[in-house]
């Protein structure tokens, strides 16, 4: 991730436009209730990970691992 915050283009000035601090991946890589699971988030999920099976795309979101 700093790779990608220290690209030229992000480092260009930008009057008016704030960046809000990159949130840590432990505050965010927590799983998410079965009833928190938009429906078309997971439709779009299961086309970028090729899963054809939208429970266990359901199930990976929802574990702890």
């Amino acid at each position: 991730m700093p790779d990608i915050l220290s690209h030229p283009l992000l480092q260009m000035d930008t009057p008016g436009i704030i960046l809000p601090p990159v949130p840590k991946i432990d505050e965010i890589a927590l799983p998410v209730a079965r009833e928190d699971v938009d429906p078309d988030l997971l439709r779009n999920l299961c086309i970028i990970w090729r899963e054809k099976d939208k429970i266990s795309m359901v199930t990976r979101l929802c574990s702890t691992e």
